[in-house]
């Protein structure tokens, strides 16, 4: 055991140490607005596959290097506000909401800076949808997605709905997703920026779970790729909460927990575990 120890401790050390070479390089090599947006990019792709802590690492050292960079590219606070944002879903997926909360603020604050209307809708969407997902009150999930013209936003106003138990609300705010998708462009790899038709119907799904509506649920939901391991195990959960909310909750507690126990410990992220939860939450009928 003290060997494997030992070479643990070796590996952690040598990947420190590679890690602050690279961000002294980035630093130095002055790398140039497109480099950075790559950068972006590829975080947003590997948060979809990437286990939380692996990313964290990778992307607390690109906001050090980034940090260097922008008095000289002020454009790069768009970059700054994306990678803050995913910084703030990593930390509290690995259970560290109060460090989740600062990056969210700092996101926003690198998003109003950045002036890009684009960055700061995805965002504000963003922000909403993992309230949503986090055991925020429906209220303050609402005042979060009021007036914000993105897919997520409007997919988080559907849960909040939901839970309010408002159907017709709910089912219009889940069309308004639907369209405001039909207008961004189709991209060719899942990635965190833009929420993907089989996300979407995750979503979706939720909302009609959570209305008792079992039909409107299956016909949400769709195939999930089978390396995003973690929508897996979402996708098993919203079929356990319609379960759950249609009276037969012993069987949604087991789906439930048969989902989370699927994935690895480090797979366990809080949005899986509260959406496992919210199946636990769901009343006895009388």
């Amino acid at each position: 055991m003290g060997l494997v120890l030992g070479t643990e401790t070796a590996r952690s050390g040598a990947n420190s140490l590679t890690e602050h070479i690279r961000q002294t390089l980035m630093a130095s090599l002055g790398a140039t607005v497109d480099d950075w947006y790559e950068i972006s990019e590829t975080h947003g792709r590997d948060y979809m596959t990437v286990s939380a802590p692996a990313l964290q690492g990778r992307l607390i050292g690109d906001l050090a290097a980034l940090k260097a960079a922008l008095p000289e590219n002020p454009q790069l606070w768009s970059v700054a506000c994306r990678l803050s944002a995913l910084e703030a879903m990593a930390l509290t997926s690995m259970g560290d909401k109060t460090a989740g909360d600062r990056w969210w603020r700092t996101a926003r604050l690198a998003g109003s800076r950045s002036g890009d209307v684009e960055v700061n809708s995805w965002l504000l969407g963003r922000e909403a949808f993992r309230a949503a997902h986090e055991g925020a009150d429906p209220l303050a999930v609402l005042r979060m997605a009021e007036d914000v013209e993105a897919v997520e936003a409007h997919a988080a106003r559907g849960w909040a709905f939901a839970r309010l138990g408002d159907r017709s609300a709910a089912t219009e705010a889940v069309a308004s997703a639907h369209r405001a998708l039909d207008r961004l462009p189709i991209t060719s790899q899942p990635t965190m920026y833009q929420m993907p038709t089989w996300r979407l119907g995750l979503a979706e799904s939720r909302v009609f779970a959570l209305l008792g509506d079992t039909r409107s649920m299956w016909s949400a939901l769709s195939d999930v790729p089978p390396d995003m391991a973690e929508w897996v195990a979402q996708r098993e959960i919203c079929i356990a909460l319609a379960e759950s909310v249609g009276g037969d909750r012993p069987s949604g507690l087991a789906r439930a927990d048969a989902a989370l126990s699927m994935l690895p410990e480090v797979r366990q992220v809080s949005v899986v575990r509260n959406l496992a939860r919210e199946v636990a939450l769901v009343e006895r009928p009388e």
